[in-house]
C-alpha cells in the first residue's frame, strides 16, 4: 500500500470521526468503510462499530467490535473497545456479557466512569444490587460533578425503598443541573412514583 493510499484511507476515516460527532452515523459508516477498504485498521473498525451501534445495527456493530478485540488469545488495551461492546450486548440484553466488557474496559482503565455506570446498570439488570451500588459510588466519585450518575443512583436508591438516600442524590443531582433530578423531585413532591421509566 503506498503512502498516498495510507492518507486517503486516513483522510476518510478523519471525516467519518467528524460525521459522528456531529451525529451523522450513516454517512461515517459509509466513510470509514473506505477508509477500512484500503487499510483495516483496528481504530477504524472501532469507530465505525460505535456509529453502527448509534443506527441500531447491532449484529454489524458486533462485527465491527470483534474485528478489534478479537478471541481470548488477543491481548487489547483499547478500553474503549471493551465499553462499546459492553453496550452492544447491553442492547442485545446480553447484561453478563455487557458486564464482563465493562469490567475488562475498568481493568484497563480503573477511572472509567462511564463504563463504571453502565456496570452498575446491567447488575441492575442481574438483580446485583450491591455490585450496582457499589458502581454507582464509584462513578460518582470518579465525577463527582455528573448529575446524571447521581441522578441513576438515586433512581436505584427509590426503587430498592431506601427514600431518603434518593431524594438526597435526587437534590444533589438537581444542583448540578441534571434535568432528571430536577423533575424527579418535582414527582416527588406531588407523592408520585419514580422509576427509570418514569420519564
Amino acid at each position: 500500500m503506498s503512502l498516498f493510499d495510507k492518507l486517503k484511507a486516513r483522510m476518510h476515516y478523519l471525516f467519518g470521526i467528524k460525521l459522528i460527532n456531529k451525529a451523522e452515523y450513516a454517512s461515517a459508516v459509509n466513510e470509514i468503510t473506505t477508509a477500512i477498504s484500503v487499510s483495516p485498521k483496528p481504530e477504524y473498525y472501532k469507530n465505525r462499530g460505535y456509529a453502527q451501534l448509534m443506527l441500531g445495527n447491532l449484529n454489524e456493530a458486533y462485527l465491527d467490535l470483534n474485528h478489534v478485540i478479537g478471541d481470548a488469545t488477543t491481548t487489547i488495551t483499547d478500553p474503549t473497545a471493551y465499553y462499546i461492546r459492553g453496550n452492544i450486548y447491553t442492547a442485545r440484553r446480553e447484561y453478563s456479557l455487557a458486564l464482563r466488557d465493562y469490567k475488562e474496559a475498568m481493568q484497563l482503565k480503573p477511572k472509567y466512569h462511564d463504563a463504571m455506570n453502565n456496570a452498575a446498570t446491567v447488575c441492575e439488570k442481574l438483580k446485583k444490587k450491591d455490585e450496582a451500588l457499589q458502581y454507582y459510588g464509584q462513578a460518582i466519585k470518579a465525577t463527582p460533578g455528573n448529575g446524571a450518575y447521581l441522578f441513576n443512583r438515586g433512581t436505584f436508591y427509590w426503587e430498592t425503598n431506601r427514600r431518603k438516600e434518593a431524594v438526597a442524590d435526587f437534590e444533589r443531582a438537581a444542583r448540578l443541573g441534571d434535568k432528571d433530578a430536577q423533575a424527579a423531585l418535582k414527582r416527588v413532591g406531588k407523592g408520585f412514583l419514580i422509576t427509570k421509566s418514569w420519564k
